[in-house]
């Protein structure tokens, strides 16, 4: 029986080590998320999930009190201020034909 060494082989394919530093030059502002998921917009908690700790995000303004969250290149959803709730998009990984 072979062991795990024997059977694989370390990848030659780079990983992104930095996401932590994404910056969005088009977006409003940039927040990042806390260990607890939450992101603070102007003093206000937003909840948007956990699997985002510790990674910035894109927001922009689309309307009065109305914001667009983006993750990279991936629109997230939308969020209410007032409310403070998110919203999701249908597929945010599904990127918008233009």
């Amino acid at each position: 029986m072979k062991t795990p060494s024997e059977l694989h082989y370390k990848s030659e394919k780079k990983f992104i080590q930095n996401l932590e530093d994404l910056n969005y030059p088009i977006a409003d502002e940039v927040g990042k998320v806390n260990l607890s998921g939450d992101l603070y917009h102007k003093n206000k908690r937003i909840y948007i999930s956990r699997s985002l700790a510790g990674y910035n995000l894109g927001i922009t303004e689309q309307d009065e009190g109305i914001y667009s969250v983006h993750f990279m290149d991936y629109q997230l959803g939308f969020f209410d201020f007032e409310t403070r709730k998110v919203l999701s998009v249908e597929n945010p990984f599904i990127l918008p034909k233009v």
